[in-house]
């Protein structure tokens, strides 16, 4: 996740912590291949949800929005949904993608404290190092104008919170990214950069796999060459 972000990709922490969880269960011999075939489905369904639910957002709340003649109307109007919507996708990132980080550690350091750990540090992240991810998302993938920014980050909320409601972790960064295109295409706008969304893509297929192979590597490194009893 931190080599991605470097590189300004936006992939998803919860395909990383499967693919290293998978590493660590084909090591000792006890995956749960049933659980694992749902989370890929999911993993698929989400920038497709972003997709359908940004883009139908966008359709239906665009008729009364453009209905105001008034731009300072317009603007306020932008203003207050940016700060609503942006505050339901921050529920709905916390309901989803705390757990996806922290949730193996609820056993041993309790779900309170699992919870707080990873809200503050999705904050510090935030504040640290989000930036070249942001620019990625936000303005290399499909132009998008204040309105259809707001759809798209509503898209990407009602996306994930769903699934947050049936216990799924999927990625808001593959949400975003789907709602993105979707807000875009609602707009009339055409994809910026074909060749991000083939790097994003990508990405995403490699994410669980890296982190399953350094797992893996670290597994070994620890228990075979430092004798750690895990």
């Amino acid at each position: 996740m931190t080599i991605m972000t470097y590189l300004g990709v936006p992939v998803s922490s919860s395909q990383a912590i499967v693919g290293s969880i998978i590493a660590v269960g084909l090591i000792e011999g006890n995956v749960n291949w049933g659980i694992i075939s749902k989370l890929i489905l999911a993993w698929i369904g989400t920038p497709i949800g972003g997709i359908i639910f940004s883009f139908l957002s966008y359709k239906l709340l665009s008729v009364p929005f453009n209905k105001i003649k008034s731009v300072y109307t317009r603007e306020k109007i932008i203003i207050i949904a940016t700060l609503i919507i942006g505050a339901y996708g921050s529920y709905s990132l916390g309901a989803n993608n705390v757990a996806n980080i922290t949730g193996v550690f609820a056993k041993t350091i309790g779900i309170q404290m699992a919870a707080l750990i990873g809200g503050l540090s999705i904050g510090f992240g935030v504040l640290t190092y989000s930036y070249k991810v942001m620019m990625t998302v936000g303005a290399q993938i499909i132009e998008l104008d204040y309105f259809s920014a707001a759809i798209a980050v509503l898209g990407e909320s009602i996306t994930v919170w769903i699934y947050a409601l049936i216990g799924i972790p999927v990625s808001t960064s593959q949400a975003i990214v789907g709602a993105v295109i979707g807000a875009g295409y609602a707009k009339g706008s055409k994809l910026v950069n074909k060749k991000i969304i083939l790097k994003i893509v990508s990405a995403w297929v490699n994410t669980p796999i890296s982190a399953g192979i350094i797992t893996y590597l670290l597994y070994l490194l620890l228990k075979v060459v430092f004798k750690i009893n895990i």
